[in-house]
């Protein structure tokens, strides 16, 4: 329910509800509390149930780049900033040009508008945020073609980013740092 009171479409939530009660009856999916902090009666898939379950006992490092418009990426619209200065909330549009990159749950990186800007969370470890960029840059369907031009809301010229994408094999730009995949 509280995914769909973030986007505008024409449906209510009791007919959703209706039709995943009609899908748990026939097995399609199942009803529970599976994701701590979502509100309300969460419905899942089997076999991502039995991926949740594997993850959950996890002590897994592993980075996941999702779609800032994915539902599971509710709990992620918020969160603070590593800055220069000091730490500022960041939010983001939920639009398909902006990923964020979560580890255990947590966003350590997030890209928007195709790359041009990038964010990493407070206390991320430039070993976490150099793996978190590299997933971002190997998920399916990247572009060709990768421009960074602000890190941190500054520019990326003369920020800790700079080194970063160097090291990821960003070349430097007049306007930013920028990657051409074959």
């Amino acid at each position: 329910r509280d995914c769909l009171a973030l986007e505008e479409l024409p449906v209510e939530w009791t007919e959703i509800y209706r039709q995943l009660e009609r899908k748990e009856m026939r097995g399609e999916v199942r009803r529970g509390y599976f994701v701590k902090g979502l509100a309300g009666a969460q419905f899942a898939l089997p076999d991502a149930l039995e991926r949740l379950r594997a993850a959950a006992g996890s002590q897994d490092d592993a980075l996941i780049v999702m779609s800032a418009t994915d539902p599971a990426n509710m709990l992620s619209l918020e969160f603070s900033l590593e800055t220069s200065d000091s730490p500022s909330p960041l939010r983001f549009a939920r639009t398909p040009s902006t990923h964020v990159v979560v580890q255990r749950g947590q966003p350590v990186l997030v890209a928007e508008d195709h790359g041009s800007r990038i964010s990493t969370a407070l206390g991320a470890s430039s070993d976490v945020v150099a793996r978190a960029l590299q997933a971002y840059l190997c998920r399916p369907h990247v572009q060709r073609r990768v421009s960074v031009s602000a890190w941190n809301g500054s520019d990326v010229l003369g920020s800790a980013g700079e080194a970063l994408l160097h090291d990821a094999g960003f070349s430097r730009t007049p306007n930013g740092m920028e990657k051409w995949s074959a």
